[in-house]
Order: structure tokens, then C-alpha cells, then sequence
């Protein structure tokens, strides 16, 4: 009973933390995988999973439609100098 309990824990903790934690490295250099902390008319903020750095991604109204603080989200994004603009912002389950 026990080791099945050590057995379900761990495979339900790799499943849920072990995705987040590789999966700013699947979506490649210009993409980021993490938690929204704030969303404004122009601008987004994410925690990202991997590193645990807080990114902020300029954005459009219509890419923010439906984003609340508290959401999982993958942003693809391009570098115009020091600035980082959203080119895709998916919501995550």
C-alpha cells in the first residue's frame, strides 16, 4: 500500500511540475511557458516555469482578451531591442 502511494505522488508530481518545469525548452529561444502575475490594456507579466524569472511581453488588446493573473500561458515573442512583443499568447489547462 505504501509504495503504491510513494508510486502515485511521484508520477502525479512529474506529470503535473516535470511538463512546466521542460517546457519553455520545447517552445524553443523565442517562447516562453508560465504563470501570469499581472495584465494590464498593453502589457503582460509572467512567472516562467523553468527558470522562475518574471518576463514582461508588450501585447495587444486582442491578445490579452481573457487573460487573468493566475493563468498558465505559452507566449511566442520577437525582441525589438531591449522591448519583448507578444506575437502569440495561448492560454493553457
Amino acid at each position: 500500500m505504501r509504495r503504491w502511494l510513494i508510486g502515485t505522488v511521484l508520477v502525479t508530481f512529474l506529470s503535473v511540475w516535470g511538463f512546466q518545469a521542460w517546457a519553455c525548452d520545447s517552445v524553443g529561444p523565442s517562447g516562453h511557458v508560465g504563470k501570469t502575475l499581472t495584465v494590464s490594456p498593453s502589457a503582460i507579466e509572467i512567472q516562467d516555469f523553468q527558470t522562475g524569472d518574471s518576463f514582461t511581453f508588450q501585447a495587444t488588446a486582442e491578445q490579452l482578451s481573457g487573460v487573468t493573473p493566475g493563468d498558465r500561458v505559452m507566449i511566442t515573442f520577437k525582441e525589438e531591442g531591449k522591448v519583448l512583443v507578444a506575437e502569440e499568447i495561448r492560454k493553457l489547462r
